[in-house]
């Protein structure tokens, strides 16, 4: 006597269910795999002694965030920080109401599940970005 249809079309819905959570569970570990390698990189880049001596001159020589600014890979590189593959670097000028000028060093990554960053001023010091996901990190949809 065959298995009831009733019996498959059970276990064909259960089997379907569980590839659903199989994917969702995936996608789960990706991120959290994501967010490891993220605080693996805080960490690394704020232990950089290199690093963090560019930073010190920043700090004690404003004047250098202009040179800074114009290419700010070459300009750590150059310092021998080693910036990591995929950052995109960037020192930002601001200037509020005619007061003097403001100065950020940002760092940001993109993974497949996460959109993060670090950045540091004078003004302010060491900081996170958090950046909302958006449609260009993979596994996500366009808005409509």
């Amino acid at each position: 006597m065959p298995i009831p249809e009733g019996h498959l079309q059970r276990l064909n819905e259960n089997l379907s269910a569980q590839e659903r959570w199989l994917c969702t569970l995936r996608q789960q570990i990706a991120g959290l795999q994501d967010e490891a390698s993220a605080y693996e990189m805080i960490r690394a880049l704020g232990r950089d002694q290199a690093l963090l001596q560019v930073l010190n001159d920043l700090y004690d020589r404003p004047e250098l965030f202009e040179r800074a600014a114009d290419e700010p890979r070459a300009f750590f590189e150059e310092r021998s920080v080693r910036i990591p593959d995929g950052a995109t670097i960037t020192v930002k000028t601001v200037t509020v109401n005619r007061h003097p000028r403001r100065y950020a060093v940002e760092a940001r990554f993109v993974t497949g599940t996460l959109k993060y960053g670090v950045g540091w001023s004078p003004r302010v010091g060491f900081y996170a970005i958090a950046e909302p996901p958006s449609a260009d990190v993979e596994g996500e949809e366009a808005p409509p």
